[in-house]
């Protein structure tokens, strides 16, 4: 018996990969945008993170939203990006006048956890063309404490 490795062929990876985002889409449609929390829509912005040597750099999806809109906070662990979208601009239907909507609207939060240690006094933040840039500086690599011996009377 020869060991066979079996291919998918690259139609049937695509046939694939169109039913799990038809699976997305309808399950999206159920739940729009996000945990509903009480009556009001929660959803997440969706974002980038990535490390240089000094720094942990987050770009965060926030087309629409003023900066004044924006909330972020930080920990040495963590960033959180908060807000609120108004739900419609002036002049678009109500919601059941909509067929379809995917764009968000509500209030969004979404906590990044940090890969590793960072200063959060440094944190900056940048909004620009609808992308918010956070850059943390890393924190000096924390020393292990291997513990002090005692000496017993």
């Amino acid at each position: 018996m020869t060991g066979r490795t079996t291919r998918f062929p690259r139609h049937e990876l695509g046939v694939m990969s169109e039913m799990l985002r038809s699976m997305a889409t309808t399950l999206a449609d159920w739940q729009p945008f996000g945990a509903e929390r009480g009556r009001r829509r929660v959803w997440g912005p969706t974002i980038d993170l990535f490390t240089t040597d000094e720094e942990v750099v987050v770009r965060a999806n926030l087309p629409g939203i003023a900066r004044e809109a924006i909330e972020v906070t930080a920990t040495e662990d963590d960033i959180r990006v908060e807000g609120e979208l108004p739900q419609r601009a002036e002049g678009e239907p109500d919601d059941e006048a909509f067929v379809h909507a995917e764009r968000p609207w509500g209030r969004f939060e979404r906590t990044v956890v940090m890969p590793v240690p960072i200063k959060p006094d440094d944190v900056t933040a940048k909004l620009q063309d609808g992308v918010l840039e956070l850059r943390a500086p890393k924190q000096a690599p924390r020393v292990e404490d291997t513990g002090r011996r005692i000496t017993i009377e």
